[in-house]
């Protein structure tokens, strides 16, 4: 019970981006070293800390991904780890197509993590199929409609394919619903500066 208190724990703050939530796994760890989504979690949380830029990349992503390796060696059909170490195959390793196969098996077995179908749609923009990675954003949509997060990579995906107008549609849905959210803001003025408005 201790070791799920501390998990669970570390998933509130995960899911806040505080940097403390990798600290929660591990104490979940202690109490129980066999606890496969406790490592996975701390695969997340560390890999975290360095896209929000609250430690080095190359100081907490190697131990991301020694963390999600130890999840799938208690537990080969944990999704959440196979989508963990799909992360840092993307985001520090550039290992794009490793990365889009371990999302793909990560989906293959919890089809209704929106997240995973988030972060596989941004690994199919990377790569340059774009309908495929739009696709694969509706989907995240689907299954969690009030994410702004997902309707902010909508909006990314549709620059990338210099659809400006619905660009443009999106991300000012995210600023109505939230006029702090900055990327979306940042993103629509991307988009109107490629329309040549310096104005907007």
């Amino acid at each position: 019970m201790a070791a799920y208190q501390h998990y669970v724990n570390g998933l509130y703050l995960w899911q806040r981006r505080d940097p403390e939530a990798a600290a929660q796994f591990e104490a979940a760890l202690q109490e129980d070293p066999q606890f496969a989504q406790a490592w996975s979690g701390l695969a997340g949380a560390l890999a975290s800390q360095a896209v929000y830029g609250y430690a080095p990349p190359q100081t907490v992503f190697p131990r991301a991904k020694q963390a999600a390796l130890r999840a799938l060696e208690l537990d080969p059909e944990l999704a959440q780890a196979h989508a963990a170490l799909a992360h840092v195959l993307v985001q520090f390793e550039r290992r794009y197509w490793e990365g889009e196969q371990e999302y793909l098996r990560a989906l293959s077995l919890d089809p209704t993590d929106a997240n995973t179908w988030m972060r596989l749609a941004i690994v199919r923009a990377m790569l340059g199929r774009l309908d495929e990675a739009l696709a694969d954003m509706t989907h995240a949509r689907e299954l969690e409609p009030m994410n702004l997060a997902y309707a902010t990579n909508t909006g990314l995906i549709q620059y990338l394919r210099r659809n400006h107008a619905a660009a443009a549609q999106e991300l000012n849905r995210v600023l109505q619903l939230d006029p702090a959210a900055d990327s979306a803001r940042a993103l629509l003025g991307r988009g109107l500066l490629a329309q040549g408005d310096a104005e907007g």
